[in-house]
């Protein structure tokens, strides 16, 4: 029979089911040099590109100051862009500009970037750190050069949440305690001290927190009761607290109640409110307040013409909202086209992100060391991954006794890294007839050798074939397809 590469069923069922989560990926903008924004360039973008990968499925992002990390829908751990400090935690200090695995890291749940170091909290409360450490920022209990793969930091509680600065490192405890590590030259370990701590140190004076964010120098925490705290550098009023003098420990940021999301930037904060207004405060030199103008505020003052925010992010001069809508609002400094509105103009009032619909969730970056310029990541609808089945060839003659081959192919769509394990039901096989395959497992885009044994003495099919399913299953998303192979048993004497 003339091999031949045919689908034979037309049965492509593979992809989300009614049980399946909405398949997400990400979407990326920004400066690029080093390739963080994840599409395969180098190339700065003013407007949103997919990241690489859709088939990982990304349900979480972190942009760091030049590289970025993403959960996958699996748990796994990816990282992009520089990797100078190893922050990319695959053993190397090669850039990337593409998603790769971090080896090891799994049941990833939390995931913070910082200026060359990446944090990350699996499902067991455990905290891993690498990257650069010239601060103690790692937590490992020592300070100097960078770590290239992950690293537990011991003597913290287990961890629900993480966040990272520009040196320095915060953790929100499962018994709602805050503790930090790394530089602490302006207090934003919270500790009481402004001495460096290559291990982690507890916040004084917190207790029901349940989220943390830091800015560059500056550090914030979220209770269980909605009550905001700030502390470490004040320079540009960015604690809140209508002062500009630094604090060692943390103080509650009192003009603001009913707070649901925060975010640092460079010496900036912004915070959400659950009735979904947006607040701004700190330096202003770049309209990263939003309120339309350039003037500094050392109190929280509302971001006028956003309505329905439940996300915010903040950046290198920048800020970014995310609507109930699934839609993105941002404005600031657009040295690099940070804002995503196509341009490299600033704005002193937010503007929408074209052509973003569905998003999740949002990330800014603060500044790399060698420039002024930061980029975003955020979490949006994707295509569903699925595969095709298809048999080459699609139908032959099996003589009882000598085993006939065929290939099965599987073809990835939507970019499906799926592994898909083969199968066919016996019910469906005459009888004395097996069928193996080698390999069982495929990752979507491979292919195995099917294998039809007979044993002697097998029924002929006398001139009429038997349709045998061949079906593939897979998870994450869970799918399946199919494709029909037409067997022909002969005897002995009977040509195949």
């Amino acid at each position: 029979m003339v091999a031949t590469l045919v689908v034979t069923s037309g049965v492509i069922t593979s992809g989300a089911t009614a049980a399946t989560p909405t398949w997400t990926h990400a979407s990326g903008w920004g400066f690029n040099a080093t390739g963080q924004v994840g599409d395969g360039t180098t190339t700065s973008r003013s407007a949103p590109v997919a990241v690489s990968g859709s088939g990982h499925g990304f349900v979480r992002v972190s942009a760091g100051s030049d590289h970025s990390a993403a959960i996958a829908a699996d748990g796994s751990l990816w990282t992009w862009g520089g990797n100078a400090n190893g922050q990319l935690g695959d053993g190397t200090t090669s850039n990337r500009s593409i998603p790769g695995l971090v080896p090891g890291m799994t049941n990833v749940t939390k995931i913070a970037t910082g200026s060359g170091f990446t944090l990350a909290v699996r499902s067991d409360g455990s905290v891993w750190a690498w990257g650069r450490n010239d601060f103690g920022q790692l937590g490992t209990g020592s300070v100097g050069g960078p770590q290239t793969t992950p690293q537990r930091v011991m003597g913290v509680p287990a961890v629900v949440d993480v966040a990272a600065g520009s040196t320095h490192s915060l953790a929100a405890a499962a018994d709602g305690s805050v503790w930090g590590w790394g530089s602490n030259n302006f207090g934003q370990l919270g500790n009481g001290s402004t001495i460096d701590s290559a291990t982690p140190v507890k916040a004084h004076g917190l207790g029901g927190v349940t989220h943390v964010a830091a800015g560059m120098l500056h550090s914030l925490a979220l209770t269980n009761s909605a009550t905001l705290y700030t502390w470490g550098t004040n320079s540009s009023g960015q604690l809140g607290d209508g002062t500009f003098i630094a604090r060692s420990e943390p103080v509650k940021v009192t003009t603001l109640a009913g707070v649901v999301d925060m975010a640092g930037g460079e010496n900036h904060s912004l915070a959400v409110r659950n009735d979904g207004t947006l607040f701004a405060w700190g330096e202003n030199s770049s309209g990263q307040l939003g309120d339309g103008t350039t003037v500094s505020h050392l109190l929280p003052g509302v971001v006028p013409g956003l309505s329905g925010v439940v996300r915010t992010a903040a950046g290198f001069w920048a800020s970014e909202a995310l609507r109930n809508d699934g839609t993105v609002w941002s404005w600031g400094l657009n040295f690099k086209g940070q804002l995503g509105d196509g341009t490299e103009v600033n704005r002193v009032s937010p503007v929408p992100v074209p052509g973003l619909t569905g998003v999740s969730q949002i990330s800014m970056s603060l500044r790399p060391a060698f420039s002024t310029a930061s980029h975003t990541l955020v979490v949006r609808p994707a295509p569903t991954p699925a595969f095709q089945i298809l048999l080459s060839p699609d139908g032959g003659s099996l003589t009882p006794g000598i085993p006939m081959r065929a290939t099965v192919f599987t073809t990835p769509i939507n970019g499906s890294e799926q592994k898909v394990t083969l199968g066919v039901s016996t019910k469906l096989l005459p009888p004395g007839v097996s069928v193996t395959f080698s390999p069982a497992t495929v990752v979507a885009g491979g292919s195995s050798t099917m294998t039809f044994t007979a044993v002697p003495g097998t029924p002929p099919s006398h001139g009429e074939s038997t349709p045998i399913t061949i079906s593939g299953s897979s998870a994450l998303p869970s799918g399946s397809a199919s494709a029909i192979f037409d067997l022909l048993i002969t005897d002995s004497g009977e040509s195949s």
